[in-house]
């Protein structure tokens, strides 16, 4: 008997100083959340969903996982490497486009959670402010506004974007070749494997994270070697993330052309309205696909199945507060850079909404 005891106080023992917990509430949380995917046989749902279904089963059906163009639906254009790859490649492996996406789905959502827990704890070296901030990252109505509508490229680059900033504020520190590489390779695979427009969704707060570190880097002296340093490092890590995306560019230099619409209309004010939400709105993570839930045409993030929009608005904030503790708690350089970003992403999720709206539409 005391053997056993003994046992099992060192598997607690182990599992306390390992990542044993986080790992398994991690697990719980996909069970919870995912359930009807692993348990059913059925399609997962969404206006999206389907296409993620459908095109990479076309490609790989068709042999055409790395080809440039569709046999059948290019018309003289070329076709881009998206998550619709990634998924087809995926699709090969099992054989089963609905099992496939369900796969793909529970896997982004398992590394959503897992690169935040790993890039909190590498800055905390604390592992309940890394559980926190994995399960603010992973579990909140934004995330799961684009899971109902199933728009899974956006989901790919979302589950990632922990590894991507990561990388870069390392590359930017650090210096080296070893961190150059891992953020080339980490925005290649962004705009490779997700849709190649969400690299415009990371630059700014890229440019920002960089304008930061540099007004916190030391003297005037030492700001101007950061400078100089950092812009060979940026160069740098452009070339290579260049030459690793050349199946993107590459076609179009040699003549080949995008199935994309002309440059010369863009969003109408009515329409950055329509495709924004409130300031509070914005804060509480709220997304239009939420409204896909709702199956009934209306807005679903002002209304709730049994609770009213006091209650439902109350619940809501709880991610929020949670996110705010390591700022209340521990505020650190990198916390307080982190923090600026999000007021920035804040300010441009909002889009024209007060206050401010007026600066967002003349920039």
């Amino acid at each position: 008997m005391s053997n056993i005891l003994k046992k099992f106080t060192y598997i607690l023992d182990y599992a306390n100083r390992s990542h044993v917990w986080p790992a398994l509430a991690i697990l719980v949380l996909t069970l919870i959340f995912f359930r009807n995917f692993m348990f059913t046989a059925e399609a997962p749902a969404g206006i999206d969903a389907k296409g993620f279904i459908s095109r990479p089963w076309y490609l790989f059906q068709n042999g055409e996982i790395w080809s440039l163009w569709h046999s059948q639906l290019s018309f003289g254009f070329i076709r881009l490497p998206t998550v619709d790859t990634a998924l087809a490649i995926l699709y090969s492996i099992v054989n089963d486009p609905v099992l496939g996406l369900k796969i793909f789905a529970v896997g982004a959502f398992i590394l959503s959670a897992a690169s935040m827990y790993f890039v909190t704890f590498k800055y905390t070296g604390r592992k309940l402010s890394a559980g926190v901030s994995a399960v603010v990252f992973s579990s909140n109505q934004f995330l799961f506004s684009y899971y109902t509508s199933g728009v899974y490229n956006v989901i790919a680059a979302y589950c990632i974007s922990p590894i991507i900033f990561y990388t870069f504020e390392r590359m930017i520190t650090n210096r080296t070749w070893r961190s150059t590489t891992l953020f080339s390779i980490s925005f290649s695979v962004l705009c490779m494997f997700t849709r190649v427009d969400m690299a415009t969704f990371f630059a700014p707060f890229l440019i920002f994270l960089l304008v930061c570190n540099f007004f916190s880097s030391g003297n005037d002296e030492t700001k101007l070697e950061w400078l100089k340093t950092n812009f060979r490092i940026c160069l740098t890590a452009s070339i290579m993330i260049i030459g690793l995306t050349s199946f993107l560019w590459l076609p179009m230099v040699m003549g080949a052309r995008l199935p994309l619409p002309t440059s010369s209309g863009g969003f109408s004010n009515e329409d950055l309205y329509f495709r924004s939400l409130t300031l509070y709105e914005t804060i509480l993570g709220y997304g239009r696909g939420l409204s896909y839930l709702a199956l009934n045409g209306e807005m679903w993030w002002n209304r709730h199945p049994f609770l009213s929009l006091f209650e439902y608005r109350l619940a809501s904030s709880v991610l929020p507060i949670l996110a705010l503790i390591p700022i209340l708690i521990k505020p650190n350089r990198k916390i307080v850079i982190y923090s600026l970003a999000v007021l920035l992403s804040i300010f441009l999720a909002k889009g024209p909404n007060d206050p401010f709206g007026s600066l967002y539409i003349w920039a």
